[in-house]
């Protein structure tokens, strides 16, 4: 018995423990109260989370009494463990009041559960203050913690951080009832890191998708639970050293880039830099020496750092495109005799098309994934005594590697939230939150280098039904009207026009080819990641018949209510005829023209084929620039630009090399160690990795020759093969 209680407690986290303490604290007394517990059941290799409620008044007390034990438990073990292993040795009395925080919230919570006293009936204890690890919690707390406790911290922040929220919800009273008014996220979506957008988008009311509470909680975790641990066992510990090289890097990547031009900006605009547009030019030019500048690194400097500056660069530019001036020279752009106008106009285009192309300095990060990955499998080794010799499963076993170490699943989003928070972000807009684009690896495709960036949604939303182009890549792309060869930029977009929460996102960025002047510079496919269909739940489970699921599939591709949305020269291409055969030569070439397909073949078919419309779409548009762009770039998005990178390696060599290897754990893990301090979520992984699998299965059937002799037979009068076959180069190798 004693072993198996020993196992619940394990399985009950910081987080439930804080949310069931928080929900009992808030209870209203004229309702019934009750606790939950979770459960998860496996059905077809699906996990199915489930959680059963035991009220505090039915006749599963005893089982009820355990799990309020157990909170306690939690709760302690932690303080435990952490707070002699450091807290007393440096004692952080900026963070400890959290302690006191919490211990509030575990006395409200003990003082509304003895209201309900026919619980404690059959219980030796008539109080939950009675309760043996109730008493032990305080106990140590008050020996330990009380004295050290400093007043007010948490209480302050919290109150500060929620009064304009409160203030504009009570604002909004009496108006009309918004679509989402009634829905709100929990802790449990902030803890997967799959809804934190809403935490900066208001609804169409107003109002917000969060009360003060979730704030309340978010910190508390934080605070009492991460960073009590030790810093010796932190390999985030240095995410801000890692920030700063990436800022470094590319502020002196930029600068290159520009060449003479700052020669003859400061030349005709020296004399200019007291009115607005100039000087908010001649400022971030000034930032962006300053951020690479050696002596700002953060390992020489504690002031104010290469990150700082190259903040201060964006924050200017952002100035310099939203003036009034810059739009009145969009509209009308200056002509030659006007020297300052062009001057300027020129100027900004070519910082702004530095930001986007030249953004350099992610390889920074690179050696730094390199040795994570490393350490990780020296830590690892009695798991798994050797690598696995395919690539899918090289990567799932680094994948795990990494996963482990940095140990943040949980607290480094938070902890990013938080910061977003505390700088008073109150719209979600990627690219100004320290989530830049950048270079990726090019590809040779006739006779022309095609560069693969990594680009979040380039949007502005402050709510929920409305969202903006950023100014920022409007001016991309205008730049790119301006290049003696024009060039076009095709995105990819990979957010979910049937959800609620990112269609606006999708509907902003899909009537960018409806504008004259970029039609021809922008191009743009959205493929759906998040449906039914995708993944393959009812009424597509039973579409076992190949027949029929490719039947469905075309109906799918066909249809933009599904999500799929084609404009221009590829939805002319793309229709059903196109469409069936397409499918039809994924099903001969990686399924052997199976008729039945298992659920999982399905799931792996899907990815083939989004796989080849990319390629398509590329064939078609012939772009200069390509993004996979999800919301932040970050799972969606570099999974399947892997994807890509991993399958057009695999049709060429036998095996991919080490330094290859590396640069796919860049790809996979770099976007989400540097925006979300934590490694892409495991469904996104596990998906790409599992249609890698089956890429290599077929190679396997055929041998490397037969295989690509037989996609170039099959696929070369749907695709041109040459945009399969083209060159990769990693930029930053």
């Amino acid at each position: 018995m004693k072993s198996k209680n020993k196992e619940k407690i394990k399985a009950l986290s910081l987080i439930e423990a804080v949310e069931t303490l928080s929900n009992i604290a808030d209870l209203k007394l004229d309702k019934e109260a009750a606790v939950t517990e979770k459960h998860a059941l496996l059905f077809d290799d699906r996990k199915i989370n489930y959680r059963t409620i035991h009220w505090l008044k039915d006749a599963g007390k005893s089982k009820t009494l355990k799990m309020i034990k157990e909170i306690f438990r939690v709760i302690l073990s932690h303080l435990k463990d952490s707070w002699e292993a450091q807290f007393v040795l440096s004692t952080p009395t900026d963070k400890v009041e959290s302690i006191k925080s919490i211990m509030i919230l575990v006395g409200e919570a003990a003082k509304k559960l003895d209201r309900y006293t026919e619980l404690f009936n059959q219980a030796q204890e008539k109080s939950v203050t009675e309760l043996k690890e109730y008493v032990e919690l305080k106990k140590f707390y008050r020996s330990k913690v009380a004295h050290v406790v400093d007043q007010g911290t948490l209480s302050k922040w919290l109150f500060g951080l929620t009064k304009g929220f409160i203030g504009k919800q009570e604002a909004t009273k009496g108006k009309e009832t918004s679509l989402s008014q009634h829905i709100f996220i929990d802790l449990e979506q902030i803890k997967k890191d799959t809804a934190y957008e809403l935490l900066f988008v208001r609804k169409e009311d107003g109002s917000r998708f969060f009360n003060p509470r979730l704030i309340r909680n978010i910190k508390l975790v934080i605070d009492f639970g991460g960073t009590l641990q030790g810093v010796e066992e932190d390999r985030l510990s240095y995410m801000r050293d890692w920030m700063d090289k990436i800022a470094h890097g590319a502020a002196r990547s930029i600068l290159k880039s520009m060449g003479s031009r700052l020669d003859f900006f400061y030349k005709e605009a020296a004399k200019h830099r007291t009115k607005p547009l100039p000087g908010y030019v001649s400022s971030a030019i000034m930032a962006l020496f300053l951020a690479a500048s050696q002596n700002t690194l953060q390992s020489k400097i504690k002031v104010k750092t290469c990150l700082d500056y190259l903040i201060d660069f964006e924050s200017y530019l952002h100035e310099a495109v939203t003036s009034i001036e810059y739009q009145k020279m969009a509209a009308y752009p200056p002509k030659s005799n006007q020297h300052l106008a062009s001057v300027l106009f020129d100027t900004i285009h070519a910082l702004i098309r530095a930001f986007f192309i030249h953004f350099d300095g992610f390889h920074e990060l690179s050696p730094v994934i390199n040795n994570l990955v490393a350490e990780g499998r020296l830590l690892s080794r009695h798991l798994h005594q050797e690598r696995g010799g395919s690539l899918s499963k090289t990567l799932e076993i680094d994948h795990e590697y990494f996963r482990k170490l940095i140990r943040s699943g949980t607290h480094g989003p938070m902890i990013r939230n938080v910061e977003m928070l505390e700088d008073w972000e109150s719209k979600f807009a990627p690219l100004l939150q320290r989530n830049w684009p950048g270079q990726l690896f090019s590809i040779y495709v006739k006779n022309k280098w095609v560069l693969c960036m990594k680009l979040p949604s380039p949007t502005s939303q402050d709510y929920i039904n409305k969202a903006y182009v950023l100014e920022e890549f409007l001016a991309f792309l205008r730049a790119s009207t301006k290049d003696s060869v024009p060039k076009q930029h095709l995105m990819f977009n990979l957010q979910d026009r049937t959800s609620w929460k990112e269609i606006a996102r999708c509907k902003a960025l899909e009537a960018l080819p409806e504008n004259e002047e970029l039609k021809n510079h922008f191009g743009i496919v959205t493929l759906p990641f998040d449906t039914d269909f995708y993944h393959q739940l009812a009424p597509y489970d039973q579409d076992r018949q190949a027949d029929l699921f490719k039947q469905h599939f075309v109906e799918q591709m066909q249809d933009e209510n599904t999500g799929f949305l084609f404009l221009g020269k590829i939805k002319k291409v793309l229709t059903d005829r196109f469409a069936q055969d397409l499918l039809n030569a994924v099903h001969r070439v990686f399924f052997q023209s199976k008729p039945q397909l298992t659920r999982q073949e399905r799931l792996d078919f899907i990815g083939i084929t989004y796989l080849m419309l990319y390629f398509k779409s590329i064939e078609l548009l012939e772009p200069d620039s390509i993004s996979f762009t999800c919301k932040d770039s970050v799972d969606i998005g570099m999974s399947q630009t892997a994807l890509m990178y991993a399958f057009m390696k695999l049709l060429k060599e036998p095996s991919l090399a080490e330094e290859e290897i590396a640069e796919l754990h860049y790809i996979l893990f770099a976007p989400a160690l540097q925006v979300r301090e934590r490694a892409m979520l495991q469904e996104r992984f596990f998906r790409m990795v599992s249609t890698i699998k089956a890429i290599e299965e077929a190679r396997n059937v055929y041998g490397l020759e037969g295989f690509k002799k037989s996609f170039h037979e099959v696929f070369g009068d749907l695709i041109d093969v040459s945009v399969v076959d083209g060159q990769i180069v990693f930029r930053h190798r």
